[in-house]
């Protein structure tokens, strides 16, 4: 029995540390980020990249965004409903994301 805690401790812990992980990410890169074109040296070893006018958009941004937003939407469709058990909904995210991995696993 000891074995299956150990291993939901360790995949709650990766669990945890990949959205950390995952929200991180998201907040270093901008909504539009600066294209970059290659160019290679004149002797034909190595390169570098050379910043253009040109943008675009940080598709993997706005993908992080909808993906983190299944844990608070609950809490934004139902505000009221959210203040008046704050505990039980803030217990409930924590207890969610520490158990994903055993409900991963038993489906």
């Amino acid at each position: 029995m000891n074995v299956f805690r150990t291993i939901g401790v360790l995949f709650s812990i990766m669990t945890v540390s990949s959205l950390v992980f995952i929200a991180v990410v998201m907040a270093q890169y901008p909504w539009l980020a600066p294209e970059k074109k290659w160019v290679v040296n004149k002797s034909g070893s190595g390169g570098s990249y050379i910043p253009t006018d040109r943008y675009n958009f940080n598709r993997m941004k706005a993908a992080g965004i909808c993906m983190l937003a299944v844990y608070v939407l609950p809490m934004i469709m139902r505000p009221k409903d959210f203040l008046y058990n704050f505990n039980g909904y803030f217990t409930g995210v924590i207890t969610y994301i520490f158990l994903l991995p055993m409900f991963v696993n038993i489906m």
